[in-house]
C-alpha cells in the first residue's frame, strides 16, 4: 500500500506540472492483475486506469474495463527487443574532453530492464557500481535508414531510466557485457508519456533523498532526432524498443540500502533500492588448466592480483603543483620538513632512520619502513612524494614505495611516468586489488601528492567484518579511487582475509629499497 501511495503522489505532481508540449499528453503503464500483463492509460488524477486491448503501439482501443492503481502491480512500462544506450552525450559528463562525431552506442540486455520499485540487485563481487539518470527514448513505429527530419515521427514517448554502471567492470573488460548488461542494470518507468517536448526536459537524479544530477534535455549533444536516425542506419528499431540517451554530471557509487531516484519532468519519479547478493562468483577454470585457486588470487574486475593482461588506466595530464598545500587548522602535521620526531621504526619501534634534508625526508634503503609513533583511524591524509631523478630501474624496481593506511591498506607509491607495471601496482592503485581510474603521474623528479579519504573497517564484538574498509583517492589531484571498498589487507600476490583489529593504527611508509622522498604530511582524524 505505501508503494502505491508513494506513486500516486508521483503521478498527481507530474498530472499538475506544465512541461512544455507538442501535443495531448497521455501516460502508458504496463501492469500485472490477476496473473495478466496488460498496458493501460492512466487518467489524469493518476488513480484509475483504463486497460488497452493490445500494446499502445499497433492498437490503443481500450477494452472497457478500469482498474485503481492501487489493486495491480506495475511493471516496467515496456518490454523491449533491444535496448540501446548512447554515452558521453552531455559536455558536463564530458568535462574537459571534446564531444564526439557521432553517438557512442552499446547495448544493454531486455533481461536488464527493472521496474519502478524493484530493486537493483548487485552480485557480490560488485565493487565499484554507479547510477546514470538518463532519458529513456520509447520506439513507435518501426525505423530503417530514418532521416534526421522524420525521425520524431519513429518515437512513441519518452520515459526516465537509470543506466546502472560498475566502473571496475568497465575498465577491465573486453566490453560492457557485465558492466551494463547485467540483470536489473536498466530500470526504466514509472510510465511512458507521449505529447512532450522531450528536447526540454528537466532530468534529475536523487541518491538517498540528495541531488545529484541536475540538467535539461536541450544541452545533449546528439538530440533524439539525431540518435534515432543514427541509430537506425544500423539496426532496425521496432516498436517498444528503448535507447538509453546518455547522462549529465557527474556520478557516484551506490551500495546495498541506497535509494535512486530518477525524475523526468512530466514523466514521473523512477525508483529503486540498491541490494546485494552473498553469493561469491563462480571459479572458471581454462580448458587444459587445473583450478589452483590458492595460487591465483583475485583482484578487482576478475583480474587475477598483479594481471598484465589488464587494460592499462589511461594517461591525464595533472594540473601544476604550485607548492606545498598548506595544513588545514584542525590537522595534524606529521612532517614539517625538519624532524623526524613523529614517527619510528616499523620494526624496531625505535627512532627513524631516514635522511633528512632540504625540506623533505628520504628512504635509505635498507633502514625499513617507518610508521607514525600516533594511530588513526578513519581520516584524510595529504601526502607528497617524489620519484628520483634520473630514473633508474623499470616496472616495479622504479621509484617504488607505499603508504600504509593503519599499517596494511596500501595506495602504491610509484613511478609510473611512461614506466609500464601491471596497473594495480602502478601510482595511485590500492596495491593489488584496484588500478586507478587514470594515470596522473608526473615526470620523475617532480613533487607529486595524494589526498586520500580513508575509512577503517568495522567489526563486531565477534571480530566478524561489519564494513570493509573504503578508500577515496586523488592523485595530483585527479580523481583516481572513488569510494572503493577494499578486498581486505593489501598484499603481494595473495589475498589475505580482514582480520579484526584496534580501531587506530600508524600509518606508515615502506622502504622499497628505493631514495623515495616525501615531505608536507598532515592527517585529519575523521572520527
Amino acid at each position: 500500500m505505501r508503494t502505491h501511495r508513494i506513486l500516486l503522489v508521483v503521478l498527481l505532481l507530474v498530472a499538475n506540472a506544465a512541461p512544455a508540449m507538442t501535443q495531448s499528453i497521455t501516460r502508458y503503464v504496463r501492469y500485472s492483475h490477476g496473473g495478466t500483463t496488460s498496458y493501460g492509460i492512466l487518467d489524469a488524477g493518476g488513480q484509475q486506469l483504463r486497460e488497452l486491448r493490445g500494446d499502445p503501439f499497433a492498437n490503443n482501443a481500450l477494452t472497457g474495463r478500469t482498474f485503481a492503481l492501487k489493486d495491480v502491480r506495475l511493471l516496467a512500462p515496456v518490454a523491449p527487443s533491444k535496448v540501446i544506450a548512447v554515452g558521453l552525450n552531455y559536455q558536463s559528463h564530458l568535462g574537459e574532453r571534446p564531444p564526439a562525431r557521432y553517438p557512442g552506442l552499446f547495448t544493454k540486455y531486455p533481461t536488464s530492464i527493472i521496474a519502478s520499485g524493484d530493486p537493483i540487485p548487485l552480485t557480490s563481487d560488485a565493487a565499484n557500481v554507479h547510477y546514470e539518470g538518463e532519458m529513456v527514448i520509447v520506439i513507435g513505429r518501426r525505423a530503417k535508414n530514418v532521416a534526421r527530419e522524420a525521425a520524431k515521427s519513429h518515437v512513441f514517448g519518452v520515459t526516465a531510466g537509470n543506466d546502472v554502471s560498475e566502473r571496475s567492470w568497465q575498465r577491465a573488460d573486453l566490453q560492457w557485457f557485465r558492466a551494463k548488461a547485467s540483470d536489473g542494470f536498466g530500470p526504466i518507468g514509472p510510465a511512458i508519456v507521449t505529447g512532450l517536448n522531450y528536447d526540454d526536459l528537466l532530468l534529475q537524479t536523487r541518491l538517498n533523498g540528495t541531488v545529484v544530477q541536475s540538467q535539461r534535455t536541450r544541452d545533449l549533444i546528439f538530440s533524439v532526432a539525431d540518435i534515432v536516425s543514427y541509430v537506425s542506419h544500423y539496426v532496425t528499431l521496432e516498436p517498444g524498443d528503448v535507447i538509453f540517451t546518455g547522462t549529465p554530471g557527474t556520478t557516484q557509487q551506490m551500495k546495498a540500502g541506497d535509494v535512486i531516484e530518477v525524475e523526468l519532468e512530466g514523466v514521473g519519479v523512477l525508483t529503486n533500492r540498491v541490494t546485494q547478493s552473498s553469493a561469491p562468483p563462480p571459479t572458471i577454470v581454462a580448458a587444459g588448466t587445473v583450478a589452483q585457486p590458492s595460487s591465483q588470487p583475485m583482484a578487482s574486475g576478475g583480474f587475477p592480483i598483479h594481471s598484465t593482461d589488464r587494460p592499462q588506466p589511461p594517461v591525464v595530464r595533472p594540473p601544476a603543483l604550485a607548492g606545498p598545500r598548506p595544513a588545514p587548522a584542525d590537522a595534524i602535521v606529521l612532517f614539517d620538513g625538519m624532524s623526524l620526531a613523529k614517527w619510528r621504526s616499523s620494526a624496531e619501534k625505535g627512532p627513524a632512520r631516514w635522511r633528512v634534508a632540504d625540506g623533505y625526508m628520504e628512504v635509505v634503503r635498507g633502514t625499513g619502513s617507518i610508521e607514525t609513533v600516533q594511530s588513526f583511524g578513519d581520516a584524510q591524509l595529504h601526502i607528497e612524494w617524489m620519484t628520483p631523478s634520473p630514473p633508474r630501474g623499470e616496472g616495479q624496481n622504479r621509484g617504488n614505495s607505499g603508504v600504509f593506511l593503519m599499517g596494511r591498506y596500501e595506495v602504491q607509491i610509484h613511478d609510473s611516468h611512461e614506466n609500464a607495471t601491471y596497473p594495480d601496482g602502478q601510482a595511485g592503485a590500492i596495491y593489488g586489488q584496484f588500478p586507478p581510474l587514470v594515470n596522473a603521474s608526473r615526470r620523475p623528479g617532480e613533487w607529486q601528492e595524494y589526498d586520500i579519504i580513508f575509512h577503517a573497517p568495522q567489526f563486531d564484538v565477534a571480530g566478524t567484518l561489519t564494513s570493509p574498509a573504503r578508500m577515496t583517492v586523488f592523485h595530483n589531484g585527479v580523481l583516481v579511487q572513488d569510494n572503493v571498498a577494499l578486498l581486505g589487507p593489501t598484499s603481494h600476490r595473495r589475498r589475505d582475509p580482514y582480520e579484526a583489529h584496534a580501531d587506530r593504527l600508524p600509518l606508515s611508509l615502506q622502504d622499497h629499497g628505493e631514495p623515495v622522498r616525501f615531505r608536507n604530511i598532515w592527517i585529519r582524524a575523521l572520527r
